[in-house]
């Protein structure tokens, strides 16, 4: 049995080839299908997210859409819907008790925690420097475009652009928390 002395630069030089691939592709696709811009949107955000903010640290509450009450929307849930929206989610997150990190943090628990909190993930600067707190309204903003509402966010995902998919989608993971056994 002969072994070819050369076998591991080989491999070595295919991984860093395949590498160097990963690198151009991803820099070609960013080029070709840039980001939207970030725009800044005045909104009043409702007595609701006034009441959100907690008076110990500074926590930002983002403008809600003025053509729809998310209020009213969140009464007429449907859970079931909501959890099927839910599946574009685990593509990136687990939706588990004590579920670990995948692309993105783990979403048990998510709403009413502050962002960037889960440890052990890395989340982007851009959102360490927002200082939110996942209130109905962020979450709502947050998942109808992240990248509008936290330019330079990590989370590459275009949205779910009907008020009533996200207001399912916030619904169902309103009962991913500490009241039905999970925590953050």
């Amino acid at each position: 049995m002969t072994q070819d002395p050369l076998l591991k630069v080989k491999i070595f030089g295919g991984i860093l080839l395949s590498l160097f691939i990963l690198t151009l592709g991803r820099s070609v696709s960013n080029k070709l299908y840039p980001p939207p811009p970030h725009k800044v949107t005045l909104a009043y955000a409702g007595e609701e997210a006034k009441t959100q903010q907690k008076t110990t640290e500074k926590i930002t509450t983002a403008p809600v859409e003025s053509t729809v009450d998310l209020a009213t929307l969140l009464k007429d849930v449907d859970i079931t819907a909501g959890k099927k929206i839910a599946a574009k989610c685990r593509t990136c997150h687990s939706l588990k008790k004590n579920g670990g990190i995948k692309i993105g943090p783990p979403l048990w628990g998510i709403i009413d925690s502050p962002a960037g909190a889960f440890f052990g993930f890395n989340y982007s600067t851009e959102l360490k420097q927002k200082n939110i707190h996942w209130s109905v309204q962020n979450m709502n903003h947050f998942i109808k475009n992240p990248q509008e509402f936290i330019a330079g966010t990590k989370m590459r995902f275009n949205g779910i652009r009907k008020s009533v998919d996200r207001a399912n989608l916030i619904g169902y993971l309103q009962t991913l928390n500490s009241t039905n056994g999970g925590t953050r």
